[in-house]
């Protein structure tokens, strides 16, 4: 079984009060009466906010745009 997390475990892992801890938890797939997440829901939230570095997304755009004009060609 998974490990569920709290209202207070999510207060502690992000620093946050408990009103913003909650309004987290109602974004991810969470149990009400208590909030409770699972850690994999808790992983796919964080994860959906993750972003790539602007070097890395600026590489990414060079090469969708460099792979068109080679189809196209």
């Amino acid at each position: 079984m998974e490990r569920l997390y709290s209202v207070e475990d999510i207060m502690q892992r992000y620093g946050k009060s408990r009103a913003t801890a909650i309004r987290y938890m109602k974004q991810m797939r969470h149990q009400e009466r208590p909030y409770m997440v699972t850690e994999s829901a808790l992983r796919a939230w964080d994860e959906s906010r993750t972003v790539n570095p602007p070097e890395l997304i600026r590489a990414e755009m060079r090469r969708r745009k460099m792979m068109r004009r080679l189809s196209a060609g």
